[in-house]
């Protein structure tokens, strides 16, 4: 095992010294690197086996990284791979952060840890050379603690029912019984064996229905952490539709209710297929344009239909609904930068298309809805932060009589233009404008008061 990483870390030194000897010319992004983007480079990194299970989380300018490890892995190999957990995350060209912290949890005992925190300065002296390989491990401290917090201890024992299931499957036949053989960690908890065991041996008869011969289903569930040792358990065929159907009738009163979870453009994957290259482009503009604080429900849903169309084998139409699909993506994207390069209107300044703007500085922040008060504040249309910030006393002027044409109303005296209002001014205050905001503020108090006039 140490041989192996040592030998990995050696060609490491090479890679992080050229790394950290020629100046990078990449652009520092405003958007922070995601959790989803600290898993992927972690493991592109190839650290650790395939499969194996992640837990990452963002405090601040740190990043958390736990997962599982034999307790049998000494401090060395412990700390080779915190580094390298370290160099993966600080060479994201999002990264702005100044340390990682490594959890290798034990997985006989998922409240047991050992803590390894690295810093940019660590991995920035060895890939300069100030310091050896040996230099620094020597100078990396590793910590032993237990799990206190319910959360965690929750999390850590659901990415080991996770990391429990089974991968490769040995199978033979002996008289009548069929026997499996597969691995499972030695701490697995008994009902998760016995339930895995259950679904192993309805699927086994379920192929075998034909064979009458097959009286039981034998699941030998070897040791992840300790070779050649096994748990067996023996499912009788006569029993495997009672246990369901018991099964079945205690979970009868749990109902399955179907949800809609919020879909992002981050967390969308370009299937295989016709057109890969131009479905991945146009994904990464539609996350573009999500990074950017732009609505992108249209053009997810536009993006899932198109997706669909990829198993019908029809090339040409496909091609059509990319080119449909970018082009609108453009448009967007020309309204944004025609938004962002505008100047935003100060209160007591008169609001004219001659008025000279400017764009808004630094990461644009979205408030809270507080019911109504919302970016659909409207109805009929979104009001995005982006243009709100990029020139709020005309924008709002525009969306006023884009609401007055569709509702066919004047809009001073509508619980619309009130909500809108307020959505305005959460907006400005959210992203440090609380001056520009009392304009809003007191338009919404004169709506209010005409509100409450027409209900006496």
């Amino acid at each position: 095992m140490f041989r192996r990483k040592a030998i990995n870390f050696i060609g490491l030194t090479t890679a992080m010294t050229v790394a950290f000897s020629v100046p990078l010319a990449i652009p520092l992004s405003c958007e922070a690197a995601s959790q989803a983007d600290i898993t992927k480079a972690i493991q592109e990194a190839k650290i650790f086996p395939s499969g194996t299970q992640l837990k990452i989380r963002v405090a601040n300018d740190r990043v958390l990284v736990s997962t599982f490890r034999d307790s049998r892995a000494n401090e060395k190999d412990l700390k080779i791979e915190a580094v390298l957990i370290g160099k993966a995350v600080f060479d994201l060209p999002d990264s702005n952060f100044s340390g990682v912290s490594v959890f290798f949890y034990d997985t006989a005992n998922p409240k047991a840890h050992k803590s390894i925190n690295i810093t940019k300065g660590d991995v920035a002296a060895f890939g300069s050379g100030q310091v050896s390989q040996d230099e620094l491990l020597n100078s990396l401290s590793m910590r032993v603690g237990d799990v206190s917090d319910p959360r965690t201890a929750i999390e850590n024992q659901l990415m080991l029912n996770a990391a429990s299931k089974r991968q490769a499957v040995d199978l033979s036949f002996q008289g009548d019984e069929v026997i499996v053989s597969t691995k499972m960690p030695g701490n697995a908890p008994v009902r998760e064996l016995k339930y895995e065991a259950l679904r192993i041996a309805d699927t086994a008869i379920a192929k075998l229905s034909g064979d009458p011969n097959i009286k039981k289903v034998k699941v030998n569930f070897f040791s992840t952490s300790n070779p050649g040792q096994y748990q067996e358990l023996i499912v009788p065929r006569s029993q495997i539709e009672a246990f369901n159907n018991s099964v079945l009738a205690a979970l009868a009163s749990m109902p399955i209710v179907k949800r809609q979870a919020k879909v992002t453009a981050d967390s969308l994957e370009v299937a295989d297929g016709a057109l890969k290259k131009q479905r991945a482009e146009l994904l990464g503009s539609i996350q573009e344009l999500e990074k950017m604080g732009v609505g992108v429900a249209p053009f997810i849903a536009a993006f899932t239909r198109l997706e669909a169309q990829v198993g019908e084998g029809d090339e040409a139409t496909l091609k059509k609904s990319i080119e449909s699909l970018a082009e609108n993506i453009n448009k967007q994207k020309e309204s944004y930068e025609s938004a962002k390069n505008s100047k935003p209107v100060k209160d007591g300044e008169e609001e004219t298309e001659e008025t000279p703007r400017t764009a808004h500085t630094g990461p644009m922040k979205t408030p809270k809805s507080k019911g109504r008060m919302s970016r659909w504040a409207f109805g009929f249309f979104p009001l995005p932060v982006s243009n709100i910030l990029a020139d709020p006393g005309n924008y709002m002027r525009d969306r006023k009589k884009e609401f007055e044409a569709k509702k066919g109303v004047a809009a001073d005296n509508t619980e619309e233009y009130y909500f809108a209002n307020l959505w305005f001014s959460a907006v400005l205050k959210e992203n440090g404008r609380a001056d520009e905001a009392g304009k809003f503020d007191r338009e919404a108090a004169k709506v209010y008061q005409l509100l409450q006039q027409k209900k006496r």
